[in-house]
């Protein structure tokens, strides 16, 4: 969790993947799905919020396993692809985030 309410974003159909990869405007950006998160939690992708993964969007060949983290890939037309979280030899290889927060309530 990146705050209070707040998390990497997470996308249950092609409109919400539409209207993140606008939001995005063509670069490469972090997406809440990580592996270790899912039913079978260490090899199984989840959300970062605990909502289940029904709707996928991976680049062909993916996920290829060289990461443990998501982002939507600008090389290919924002379908998604997996990478370390971290990276020390690439460090700013995707420097956007994708961030949703809960509705707001009076």
């Amino acid at each position: 969790m990146l705050g209070e309410e707040v998390d990497l974003a997470s996308i249950h159909d092609p409109f919400e993947q539409r209207f993140l990869a606008q939001l995005a405007d063509g670069r490469s950006t972090w997406i809440g799905l990580n592996i270790g998160l899912g039913i079978n939690k260490d090899d199984d992708w989840g959300w970062v919020g605990g909502s289940r993964l029904g709707y996928t969007n991976w680049a062909p060949n993916e996920p290829s396993g060289d990461g443990k983290c998501v982002y939507m890939d600008e090389k290919r037309r924002m379908k998604w692809n997996d990478r370390d979280c971290i990276d020390d030899e690439n460090v700013n290889y995707v420097t956007n985030y994708m961030c949703q927060t809960a509705a707001i309530r009076d």
